[in-house]
């Protein structure tokens, strides 16, 4: 119990699943937050009995979902019923069924970001209560506060609603216009080089969807139960749209195009200054005098470091036409430049040497592009 701890703010967690990714990512949040983690994984010295007899806080974070589940389930028989039980995959409704098996307080968790090392400033984190005391209704709310997240309670079946459109069906049009383009014939730079902004910034999505475990994807597109009839609407509106095509009905083609439009027509401006921001950062990236640097060493809240960057080209008298900074980790940032002149340039050349032995900073490529 946590009354029993002498640390009612500070309760015991447990992670099961504690060395993979968000295993980790929330064993050093919550150590931060003062809290004690322990955990158990494949090969670790604990054992998740054991995890589940010794704490307070038992923290499932586990692929592929249906053995999350099953490991729930074996473990609810341990449960004590002043303990919290909290999972982090993709789905709620099942999960949560399964861990209110045991008998302990119940809440589902989804961080709709990758884990960041807890850089999660601006990021959305779903909280589905299922069953909760107040003193762990006040905990979990004080936990996650403080963060810069933005955070959102809902229902386990609404969240599930919700994301077989956000992540299920968002992942399966990712999935078949892979498989599409591979069918093409074409290779994907030969695609890339006869694309349009659109084509790539697709193909930036498509490759984020992919590169990540295909457990999730399986899971998401099994365990919520939504999923299925979004994807046969899908299937239907795919059905409709060749019909046009092949039969050549203009008609409909405009028909399906405004219907498509009239559900994003109140935000039809934002989207398309979204896009435009998104544009314009996929042309910083390429372009051909980008120059990465990322801090290093505990100096990236290094007070005028960025001027001390600036001043290393205003000294050789080069002129920058874009420099983003974007925050990467704790107290680390990595900085994109681009200069006006080609790297070639010998003053260009000067500002990079200048920079590899600026302390705090590393440089991680400057590059041409043909």
């Amino acid at each position: 119990m946590i009354a029993a701890r002498n640390q009612p703010g500070s309760p015991l967690i447990g992670i099961i699943g504690c060395e993979g990714k968000w295993g980790k990512e929330l064993g050093a949040f919550f150590k931060k937050k003062g809290c004690k983690v322990i955990g158990s994984d494949i090969g670790t010295r604990l054992a998740n009995r054991q995890i589940v007899e010794r704490t307070d806080v038992v923290i499932f974070s586990i692929l592929p979902v249906s053995e999350a589940m099953r490991v729930m389930e074996a473990m609810g028989k341990f449960s004590r019923p002043e303990q919290l039980w909290l999972d982090v995959t993709s789905v709620k409704t099942e999960p949560c069924k399964a861990m209110l098996k045991s008998k302990a307080d119940v809440a589902g968790l989804h961080p709709m970001f990758p884990p960041l090392k807890g850089n999660w400033e601006r990021q959305s984190l779903i909280i589905c209560p299922v069953r909760l005391s107040g003193r762990w209704q006040e905990w979990l709310d004080g936990a996650f506060s403080g963060q810069g997240l933005r955070v959102f309670r809902e229902k386990p079946e609404l969240h599930d609603s919700i994301t077989a459109i956000t992540q299920g069906i968002a992942h399966d049009l990712c999935v078949i216009g892979a498989i599409v383009m591979r069918k093409s014939g074409f290779d994907l730079a030969t695609l890339i080089a006869h694309g349009g902004p659109v084509f790539k910034l697709l193909t930036g999505v498509i490759a984020r969807v992919l590169g990540q475990n295909p457990e999730m994807y399986a899971g998401i597109q099994l365990h919520n139960e939504f999923v299925k009839s979004h994807l046969f609407w899908l299937s239907e509106e795919m059905k409709k749209a060749y019909e046009a095509v092949e039969s050549g009905d203009k008609a409909e083609l405009l028909r399906i195009f405004r219907e498509a439009g009239r559900f994003f027509e109140d935000n039809l401006a934002a989207s398309a200054a979204l896009f435009e921001e998104l544009r314009q950062m996929e042309m910083n990236r390429l372009n051909p005098h980008m120059l990465v640097l990322e801090t290093e060493g505990g100096y990236g809240d290094q007070a005028g470091l960025l001027y001390d960057i600036a001043a290393v080209f205003k000294e050789h008298k080069v002129n920058l036409v874009s420099y983003v900074t974007k925050k990467i980790g704790e107290k680390q940032y990595r900085f994109e430049i681009a200069t006006e002149k080609p790297l070639e340039f010998r003053e260009v050349g000067e500002s990079i040497r200048a920079l590899e032995k600026l302390k705090g900073v590393k440089l991680l490529f400057h590059k041409t592009i043909a």
